[in-house]
């Protein structure tokens, strides 16, 4: 069985509700308020997208630094290869 969650959710559910009652006269809150539900969702999500960025930039650049498996090309590395495969890289 393939179940998937297409529900309105929390934050949708009280954006709806609020705006009923702003509608029906029983809020009088201001409109940024009765849509901050809608902010909620979207500030949860955008923290959530940062720090898994932080996290895989993080992962990214010790995982670089401490990786015994891999190494670095420096300048002379590069500078080496070249005059090694100079006949290659003439035209």
């Amino acid at each position: 069985m393939n179940q998937t969650n297409s529900g309105i959710g929390v934050a949708g559910l009280l954006f709806v509700a609020f705006v009923i009652l702003k509608v029906m006269g029983i809020l009088t809150w201001s409109w940024w308020w009765i849509t901050c539900p809608l902010w909620i969702a979207v500030g949860l999500t955008c923290s959530f997208l940062v720090i898994a960025g932080v996290v895989i930039g993080l992962m990214t650049l010790f995982g670089w630094m401490f990786c015994s498996k891999k190494k670095v090309a420096t300048h002379k590395d590069i500078h080496d290869f070249y005059n090694d495969h100079d006949d290659v890289w003439r035209v």
